[in-house]
């Protein structure tokens, strides 16, 4: 992904010198980042079998967990939305590394 960052960049400003790489996430951000993939599969399994997991634990059920179970198209785009772009921060936007140096070239 770095590559073709500094790629389109270099062809919009040949000037410019691109060096960095794509560091791979810490251990925390790399736990929590599957950590949160592993509760999305598990609130879409739920929604989908129409389990309402408040319910076992004899709790009241949130209101917006009764709207997800009305609308489940919906909520599980908007979770899939949500949850990837979370899993993207955590895992590797967060922690690309550009440096650039401008060249400039004297008169």
């Amino acid at each position: 992904m770095f590559d073709q960052f500094a790629y389109a960049i270099q062809q919009k400003y040949p000037d410019l010198i691109i060096q960095g790489d794509v560091y791979p996430p810490t251990a925390l951000r790399a736990s929590i980042a599957q950590a949160l993939s592993m509760a999305k599969l598990a609130v879409i399994l739920l929604l989908v079998s129409g389990q309402n997991p408040f319910t076992w634990f004899q709790a009241e059920t949130p209101q917006i967990y009764s709207w997800a179970m009305e609308n489940k198209v919906i909520s599980l785009s908007f979770l899939a939305v949500f949850v990837t772009s979370c899993y993207i921060l955590m895992s590797s936007f967060s922690l690309m590394l550009l440096l650039c140096e401008t060249i400039i070239e004297p008169n």
